[in-house]
């Protein structure tokens, strides 16, 4: 079969240059040709592309481990009188109006600006870590919250009376405010 073909391509080259027609040199169309592959080539790898990737999705699994706030990597402990672990799922409640105390005490001075430093702070992690505080939610005014001590706590370090809430009746009415506060912990 190979030899037929090659037998009938040899007739219609003969053919061809018998009628005028020049004839090309196998040369030059091996150079078409090769010229021609190399093209194809190029053009196949460009719409391909060279093998990079714009994006993936990968799926894994994620776990987490919770504890109360006694035994997280960022433990906060109470102080028994404002600050409570009474909610039952180990998360501390701030109760800044208290309930009434055993000496009578019932609230806050009216017309006045109380400080109170509460809750204990402590880095039960392994890196040292900056602490902020953020009251959000706040539904009232007259409360504020700051940190009290150094931000910075190394593993094992801790603030006593850590956070500072400020309450002023002078110029607001906090009575029924609410809100939460933010303890955050960042990696230094």
């Amino acid at each position: 079969m190979m030899v037929e073909v090659s037998t009938l391509e040899a007739n219609v080259g003969d053919v061809i240059g018998r009628t005028g027609v020049h004839k090309e040199h196998k040369t030059m169309q091996r150079r078409k040709f090769l010229i021609g592959m190399g093209s194809l080539a190029a053009g196949s790898a460009a719409a391909i592309g060279t093998g990079a990737f714009e994006s993936a999705n990968a799926t894994r699994g994620v776990s987490v481990s919770l504890a109360a706030d006694a035994n997280a990597y960022l433990k906060l402990t109470a102080d028994d009188e404002y600050v409570t672990n009474d909610s039952g799922t180990g998360t501390l409640t701030v109760d800044l109006g208290g309930p009434t105390t055993d000496e009578g005490g019932q609230g806050f001075n009216d017309n006045a600006v109380t400080v109170v430093n509460t809750i204990n702070i402590q880095n039960q992690g392994g890196n040292q870590k900056t602490v902020n505080i953020d009251l959000v939610d706040n539904t009232g005014s007259g409360i504020q919250a700051a940190l009290n001590g150094d931000p910075t706590l190394g593993p094992g370090g801790s603030v006593s009376d850590a956070v500072q809430f400020t309450v002023d009746t002078k110029n607001a009415n906090p009575e029924n405010s609410g809100g939460n506060i933010v303890i955050k912990a960042q990696e230094v």
